[in-house]
């Protein structure tokens, strides 16, 4: 019966059992049917499960996923009702103790750091650019490589952030550093300050970003920052704030900044608002995420005197990272199991394409966006944005 109903879902969006998915686990299409996305991703870390062509597996599916309950109604697939409200049961849920718990509080949001951006430096040294950069690359229709397109994301922020002498810029959850480095390289009258909770990616930038007298890194919450400043830069931070802090992240940017400053926000986000996460995003890689959506960011600004002047989508751009960063890390597999073979074991490699794959999918399949957010306080001249 499990089976049954699997295999009809499956088949409208074209996917089917031993040419997509392989199935060496017949408990499979039990625990599908009852949380799909742990399901699919627990099964195919641990070696159950087969997918040749993840992304593109995982994007059909997503679109089942999101059209769930309208292929329901209207294949009539004989569903039994206990079923629908199971689904129902655990979207509410979700919902409800998303609204109840702030799952980003002051001592929750390390968790994160911890679980993902702490991760041995060889993973990233491996998977990531020269530039060392973890967010998504601008390849703007061009066929570059990954290096180009990340420079070229650097150039983007820096050209649409309008640098001054004499200005202080802040970079919030500054990653390995090297946008706060190239900054502060190109500027040497301003002083450049990265902020980061992560010890692991600080122990890089200590022993891998050249020092620079106007270059400074601190270990703080963004809560706790009273440095004011004339620019601030947020990349990839945002998608860790959490719905109950949105507010509060704007406003400390807000209070921060200086008037005629300018902020810019560099963030995944969703189209539409929707409460909770991927359930094995959440447990496996990012506790405690959540995408915003451009119409939430633009809410938690009102109560600011921040105003929007640019936004900018280029979401498939991420997809094409992600496709980089999956055959990087694919090609650099047996010299991370070299280096440490117990942590970096076949459950970590299955897990960390799955994890990639995964990400690719949902840009390409533009379920989710990428989008740079630029916020203007009290300023007096026309803004125009970078492209």
């Amino acid at each position: 019966m499990n089976k049954d109903i699997v295999l009809k879902l499956f088949n409208l969006v074209n996917v089917e059992i031993n040419r997509d998915i392989i199935v060496y686990d017949d408990n499979f299409y039990k625990d599908f049917l009852s949380v799909p996305s742990l399901a699919l991703g627990e099964y195919y870390m641990n070696g159950k499960i087969d997918i040749p062509n993840i992304s593109s597996t995982l994007g059909k599916l997503m679109i089942l996923k999101e059209n769930y309950m309208r292929f329901v109604i209207m294949k009539t697939l004989g569903i039994r009702v206990i079923f629908l409200f199971r689904m129902f049961l655990n979207s509410w849920f979700k919902s409800f103790f998303s609204k109840l718990i702030n799952y980003q509080s002051l001592i929750r949001s390390k968790e994160v750091a911890e679980v993902h951006y702490d991760l041995p430096r060889e993973l990233y040294e491996m998977m990531l650019d020269d530039k060392m950069q973890y967010s998504c690359a601008y390849f703007n229709n061009l066929n570059v490589d990954l290096n180009i397109a990340q420079r070229n994301k650097i150039n983007l922020i820096i050209n649409k952030l309008k640098i001054e002498d004499g200005m202080t810029i802040i970079d919030i959850g500054c990653g390995f550093g090297t946008l706060c480095h190239t900054i502060a390289s190109r500027y040497p009258n301003c002083k450049v300050i990265g902020v980061n909770i992560s010890k692991s990616q600080l122990e890089w930038i200590s022993d891998r970003v050249p020092q620079l007298d106007n270059l400074t890194f601190i270990e703080v919450d963004y809560r706790n920052l009273d440095i004011k400043c004339d620019r601030v830069v947020s990349v990839g931070m945002f998608e860790h704030v959490g719905k109950k802090n949105y507010d509060c992240y704007l406003k400390k940017i807000n209070s921060i900044l200086n008037d005629k400053g300018l902020a810019l926000i560099h963030t995944i986000a969703n189209k539409v608002s929707r409460e909770g996460s991927d359930e094995w995003i959440n447990k496996y890689i990012f506790p405690g995420g959540r995408l915003p959506s451009p119409q939430e960011i633009l809410d938690a600004s009102l109560e600011t005197d921040l105003l929007i002047e640019d936004v900018h989508n280029f979401g498939l751009d991420y997809a094409k990272t992600l496709f980089y960063w999956r055959q990087r890390f694919l090609d650099s597999y047996d010299n991370l199991r070299m280096l440490d073979p117990l942590f970096f074991d076949d459950v970590f490699r299955r897990r960390w394409i799955y994890y990639l794959g995964c990400c690719e999918s949902i840009f390409y399949y533009k379920n989710t966006i990428l989008l740079q957010m630029v916020f203007t306080k009290k300023w007096t001249k026309c803004y125009s944005g970078a492209r």
